[in-house]
């Protein structure tokens, strides 16, 4: 029997770990991360992206995120993946669509890409926007971990601000669409979800202080519109509100969320007269626009298009977003 040398790293004492996502279950990303996109300029990270199947979750295991280029030839270690470009998946897309031999998998695989950024000024904030991305998402850049998203039809939000640099960057991300006892469907159901990033992936450059979300409805008493601004940041000042053909109004914003209601009238939509609204909402050189509609409530009790009526006003402007 060969001696051993104590000295040397068993490069494969992490197939024997049991906790091994636990430090990737936090930070998550989660609903209050969203943002409203309207208007905003998003740069699309759509394409081919470098892709590996992982059955056995050895991304987390060996710490993919954090390989360099080194070439196959020079390593010390092994590994079970490299950023080469020897195999791609479209993004978006499902990878069970891709390839046939790929149609039945289900488990944890891996998408990565390289992109250029330019350093970023003082004033500015960098965030990723992926549309939808199969049970659990975990994104890292640059070899550090951002968060974790549950769910598989929401979008995800996340600030890359900190770990951006100029130059090259490099964005991966774990995507696993197992059957889990704590998920739909759970792990003794006989179908699971198709697995991927199957809708659109953005970056957007904003602003330090931003406008975070906005809202626009019927007063309840029916007269007027009602607005609510709010900030992504405890902010006082002041956002202009420009809504086409009804007029514009400066709303007052005090530790960063504002409130009124608007002595405005607006056509309703209906079927006769199907009326959209341009908006758009500023504050301190931010700027987001939308499209939308008022439109008629459906009745109570059961749906019966028949019944519809273009009389009864909706509590909110409806949006195509």
């Amino acid at each position: 029997m060969a001696d051993t040398d104590s000295s040397v790293v068993d490069p494969f004492a992490h197939l024997h770990e049991e906790d091994f996502e636990q430090p990737y279950n936090h930070p998550r990303l989660e609903a209050s991360s969203a943002f409203f996109t309207g208007g905003r300029k998003a740069r699309s990270l759509d394409g081919d992206w470098h892709f590996v199947l992982d059955p056995f979750q050895e991304g987390l295991r060996q710490r993919w995120f954090e390989h360099d280029k080194t070439p196959i030839e020079d390593w010390v270690t092994p590994r079970d993946y490299d950023d080469g470009a020897w195999q791609t998946s479209p993004v978006p897309g499902c990878w069970n669509l891709t390839k046939p031999e790929w149609f039945h998998y289900e488990g944890a695989a891996w998408y990565s890409r390289r992109f250029e950024h330019d350093a970023l000024k003082d004033s500015e904030r960098v965030f990723l926007r992926l549309g939808a991305a199969t049970g659990r998402c975990r994104v890292f850049l640059n070899g550090r971990f951002i968060g974790l998203h549950f769910g598989s039809s929401t979008p995800i939000f996340a600030e890359l601000s900190d770990a951006l640099i100029a130059g090259e960057n490099l964005l991966m991300i774990e995507v696993d669409n197992s059957r889990r006892a704590d998920a739909v469907p759970m792990h003794h159901f006989d179908w699971f979800n198709y697995g991927g990033l199957f809708r659109e992936v953005s970056l957007f450059t904003l602003p330090k202080t931003f406008i975070k979300h906005f809202r626009l409805a019927l007063a309840p008493d029916g007269k007027g519109i009602a607005v609510s601004v709010s900030m992504s940041a405890p902010v006082s000042g002041q956002a202009d509100l420009v809504i086409k053909g009804l007029g514009a109004q400066s709303i007052a914003v005090s530790e960063g969320s504002g409130a009124m209601v608007l002595d405005m009238g607006p056509e309703l939509w209906s079927p006769v007269s199907p009326k959209l609204y341009d908006v758009s909402l500023s504050f301190d050189g931010d700027v987001v626009r939308d499209r939308g509609w008022l439109s008629a409530d459906q009745p109570d009790g059961p749906c019966d298009p028949s019944q519809w009526r273009g009389d009864r006003p909706s509590r909110y402007l409806r949006t195509r977003r």
